[in-house]
């Protein structure tokens, strides 16, 4: 067996070995005091510009319930965004994420002028940027993003294979992803290098066979550096048991569902504002819909601040230290807890 291939296969099992750890831990550790975890901050906040996808990948739930009726389709107006953008520095906020849950920001028309104000207030230290990257061609997106100030980008992408990505990413569009990324890196290498940028491959095949492919090997391999590298999905989120191990295909594996949950998940620390101002905890995954139990405000409505040291967002976190949990949370398997050791280095406790 290939020696990253052998990697790739016991960092799985790596994995598994590990949430089997925290849930044993969890399971004799005291169940902590919900009002230990009352007025904590994370100082990075998330945002979800458009709730529309490009992709129908195997792995994501947005193929399931894209057209349901309960999930919303829309984007955010540039007065949502520079309202959260402006409430969320006075707050102290000083990271941002344009990471979607389930959709893809490049598909927001007003991306770049979002951009472009959040690094012209001089208070946004770090923007990161998620994208499939099927769009990178389109409008010199490429070109726009490496200017734009932002600080990191992360291409998720099944690899350098045109039939496997149309059998995982759902669309026959990996000839443009290919030439967009491609003109992503030699752009960013023009320059400098101003941007890091990380390709995450969920590779339907063993990495050697990502790695080995002519494609990774003319257009991806030349610009690797310290600032751009890559990286594998070992495994695969259960969506709240809503996508199964039936849905993936080649070497995909499920991740290991977590049996014990009365600490705190750390994503419910994390602050998503969706693209009608909705303020959601947790920017990782949804249920069936993004307007769910997890919305706890609208900045619309109610000053962000407010909104976040809410009682609903207390109660959320004060479900998991009595065994309750909202419907995105009881079956997810990426549930992190939240020991207050590891929020210290990302956290602030807010003064009442």
């Amino acid at each position: 067996m290939n020696t990253v291939d052998a990697i790739y296969k016991l960092s799985f099992y790596r994995n598994y070995l590990n949430s089997a750890l925290i849930d044993f831990r969890s399971f004799f550790e005291k169940t902590p005091k919900a009002e230990d975890y009352k007025n904590i901050f994370i100082r990075k906040m998330f945002f979800d510009t458009t709730s529309t996808c490009n992709a129908k990948c195997v792995f994501c739930l947005y193929r399931k319930i894209e057209s349901g009726e309960n999930y919303k389709h829309g984007v955010m107006s540039f007065d949502v965004f520079k309202k959260a953008i402006d409430q969320f520095i006075d707050m102290g906020g000083s990271d941002i994420g344009l990471t979607p849950i389930i959709d893809d920001p490049l598909l927001d028309p007003d991306l770049m002028e979002k951009i472009k104000y959040a690094k012209e207030t001089g208070k946004i230290k770090k923007i990161y940027f998620y994208s499939n990257g099927i769009l990178l061609h389109k409008n010199d997106n490429y070109k726009k993003l490496i200017d734009s100030g932002i600080t990191s980008i992360e291409i998720s992408t099944q690899g350098c294979n045109k039939e496997f990505f149309e059998k995982v990413y759902g669309v026959p569009l990996y000839d443009q992803f290919i030439s967009g990324l491609n003109s992503l890196l030699k752009y960013n290498k023009s320059k400098g290098e101003p941007v890091s940028i990380s390709i995450n491959f969920r590779p339907a095949q063993k990495p050697s066979g990502v790695l080995n492919s002519p494609d990774f090997i003319s257009k991806i391999k030349p610009f690797l550096s310290k600032k751009v590298g890559y990286s594998f999905m070992i495994d695969y989120d259960n969506w709240g048991d809503s996508v199964g191990k039936d849905d993936l295909i080649g070497v995909m594996k499920l991740k290991r569902k977590p049996l014990v949950k009365k600490i705190p998940c750390s994503r419910i620390f994390d602050v998503i504002v969706l693209f009608d101002g909705n303020v959601r905890l947790c920017a990782a995954r949804i249920n069936k819909t993004q307007f769910d139990d997890m919305i706890i405000g609208n900045i619309n409505e109610n000053n962000l601040k407010n909104i976040f040291f809410s009682d609903k967002a207390f109660e959320i976190r004060k479900k998991f230290t009595e065994g309750r949990h909202s419907s995105a949370c009881s079956g997810c398997s990426l549930y992190v807890p939240a020991v207050k050791t590891r929020l210290k280095n990302v956290a602030d406790v807010a003064e009442n």
